[in-house]
């Protein structure tokens, strides 16, 4: 799943714990299917994990290619939890910002000023 994205770069930062793989490859596939409601693959993203007392923390921080910056941070009692509040998190700002092409709108009072003199049309 990783070799997807080839230029995408994807770092991990544990405070208070220790490296869990698992923990890197769900937070991947949750994120990289984030990633495909956007108009442009990120460029890169770090995500941290923390623990602080009885909470478990992550954070993510996204640098698109568009000048569009992501970043969400979440926190529960269970890592997984914290993961999929932050993805929804994630989801929600890329739906906000949803770039959507202007459509070009013509206000002519006479069409053949672009199309040019009146075309015969053939009938059958």
């Amino acid at each position: 799943m990783r070799k997807l994205f080839p230029s995408f770069q994807m770092a991990y930062v544990f405070r208070h714990m220790k490296r869990s793989e698992a923990l890197e490859t769900v937070v991947f596939s949750k994120l990289s299917h984030s990633f495909g409601h956007l108009p442009k693959m990120p460029i890169s993203c770090k995500v941290t994990f923390s623990i602080s007392g009885d909470q478990h923390l992550v954070q993510a921080s996204i640098v698109t290619g568009r000048g569009l910056d992501l970043y969400g941070h979440a926190a529960a009692k269970n890592m997984y939890e914290a993961i999929d509040e932050l993805n929804a998190k994630i989801l929600q700002q890329i739906e906000a910002n949803k770039y959507e092409p202007k459509k070009c709108r013509l206000h002519l009072d006479d069409p053949s000023e672009i199309l040019g003199p009146e075309i015969e049309t053939q009938s059958h």
